[in-house]
């Protein structure tokens, strides 16, 4: 399996600046960067990426959710914008490399408050803006809870 991360909301001069330390850093774990942009945060995570989810049932969901070509069945043209914040989706990158990993993040500059995901089967079918929208609930929640 390809390793990758995929960066959403990296767009401005410090996120490109941040995602261009970061991939010159994950060179040693061969891992590729892949920024993506806002005419692709209504695709199933998928579909952003070289791997197609681990079975078929998840890709008959994604069809079933989504149509053929990722857009939302009966609501028309997805909208179209920034996420409320910026994400990471690593694939294919075992725990092992985690260790090396975070830390390598971390000194780019991405900050805790970023969100960090694994791609799964689960959320591979789901759309960037849908896993944004778990995670910051996730987040907010621990967050709460350390207070």
């Amino acid at each position: 399996m390809d390793k990758f991360i995929l960066l959403f909301g990296f767009d401005d001069e410090k996120g490109r600046e941040q995602a261009s330390a970061l991939a010159s850093k994950a060179k040693i774990l061969d891992i590729g960067i892949r920024a993506v942009g806002p005419d692709r945060y209504d695709a199933p995570l998928f579909s952003l990426t070289d791997e197609t989810p681990d079975n078929q049932a998840s890709s008959n969901h994604a069809e079933s959710m989504h149509g053929a070509g990722g857009r939302r069945k009966g609501r028309g043209t997805p909208v179209r914008g920034s996420l409320p914040c910026r994400m990471l989706v690593l694939g294919g990158i075992e725990d092992a490399d985690l260790d090396f990993l975070l830390p390598m993040i971390g000194s780019c500059g991405i900050t805790q408050n970023d969100l960090k995901a694994m791609l799964t089967p689960t959320n591979a079918v789901w759309t960037p803006r849908r896993l944004c929208t778990e995670l910051a609930g996730e987040h907010a929640a621990m967050w709460k809870d350390r207070r």
